[in-house]
């Protein structure tokens, strides 16, 4: 028996998530470069656009549905 093993490389998402302690919104990418906003709607587009350029996915923190 003979095996291929193909290598693919890691994707993470592309995080949304809440400022801890505040009304802001963090887009985090899967390097550890970040964009603090002051709109969800504004950081969930711009995630979005940046997961597209590295063909990952977008990850939204579960505190926006906690969120009063």
């Amino acid at each position: 028996m003979s095996a291929t093993i193909f290598r693919f490389p890691v994707r993470e998402s592309i995080r949304v998530v809440r400022e801890q302690g505040g009304e802001g919104w963090l887009v985090i990418t899967h390097r550890g470069h970040g964009w603090l906003y002051g709109d969800h709607a504004a950081a969930v587009r711009d995630a979005y656009e940046v997961a597209r350029g590295f063909g990952t996915a977008v990850r939204a923190s579960a505190e926006f549905f906690n969120a009063p």
